[in-house]
């Protein structure tokens, strides 16, 4: 009963951030530059992984979201639900990449991109490997655990039987959402 419980409270966030998004692309024309949308000089499909992140933090949950596209369309959304779920590999990438492998019925992703606010981590890194995402856009960098090239490069190791393209965004609202986040619980607030 109580998952089902938090199950429609994620919803409604969800809907709620969702649709305050989708009023605001409505309003602005989206151009289409090479593969990357772009509303205002943002990259929508990175807008809506934030708007993922900002319902992890709405949880009280590390400020993470992840998309994954498939043929310009999102299949899939994922956020930080670690803390809420009690298992550790409930990261907003892992997330996605559940929903994407469930709607397309394989776990074979190989025609899809991810958009992420967070380098993903060594566990995530391995996962977009193993459902064979073919690019991988980023929006922050993480200097404690990133396995997308900061740290350690998971994604682009000659080691491995696998290699997925990396893009960086470096978006500033990425950066500051979590810098946010971590000052507020250093705070207590």
């Amino acid at each position: 009963m109580r998952k089902t419980l938090s199950e429609n409270k994620l919803l409604k966030q969800r809907k709620k951030y969702v649709n305050i998004d989708r009023e605001r692309r409505e309003n602005k024309n989206i151009i289409i530059s090479g593969r990357l949308k772009t509303v205002m000089g943002q990259n929508v499909f990175l807008k809506e992984a934030i708007n993922e992140a900002m319902i992890s933090e709405s949880l009280d949950e590390v400020p993470v979201g992840a998309v994954i596209v498939r043929n310009n369309e999102i299949i899939a959304r994922g956020h930080n639900l670690k803390e809420s779920m009690k298992d550790c590999t409930a990261h907003a990438e892992i997330m996605a990449i559940r929903e994407a492998s469930r709607k397309l019925d394989s776990w074979r992703l190989s025609d899809c991109d991810l958009y992420v606010t967070l380098e993903p981590c060594a566990m995530c890194a391995g996962a977009i490997l193993s459902a064979r995402i073919s690019k991988v856009f980023i929006g922050t960098f993480d200097p404690t655990a990133g396995a997308c090239g900061s740290v350690i490069n998971v994604l682009q190791n000659d080691a491995l039987n696998k290699w997925t393209e990396v893009v960086w965004l470096y978006d500033e609202e990425c950066g500051e959402i979590l810098t946010n986040y971590f000052k507020r619980k250093r705070a207590g607030v």
